[in-house]
């Protein structure tokens, strides 16, 4: 009885960790994406400038102080987009 408590706890503790880190990567990513565009606009404002301009040409109309927050909606929804190598190389 006591290993099955055991192997029991074990598994709980795994599926909230995973439960947890589910939860808490796409929040990292929005946060890294903040602070992206947060850089951009203090730090390299004429980058950050050509952006909005860039956009704007296009239609967007957006301003210098949302790029944090545009970043960190990128950065949220790029986090549930994985890159995967495919390697189709057949040798014969």
């Amino acid at each position: 009885m006591e290993k099955f408590l055991i192997t029991c706890g074990a598994s709980i503790a795994v599926a909230a960790l995973v439960a947890i880190l589910a939860l808490i990567t796409p929040l990292l990513y929005a946060l890294g994406g903040f602070i992206t565009g947060w850089v951009l606009v203090v730090v390299f404002p004429f980058a950050g400038n050509w952006i909005v301009s860039g956009a704007n040409s296009l239609g967007v109309e957006i301003t210098l102080g949302m790029l944090p927050h545009i970043g960190a909606a990128l950065g949220f929804t790029g986090s549930f987009f994985r890159a995967q190598q495919t390697n189709n190389n057949k040798n014969n």
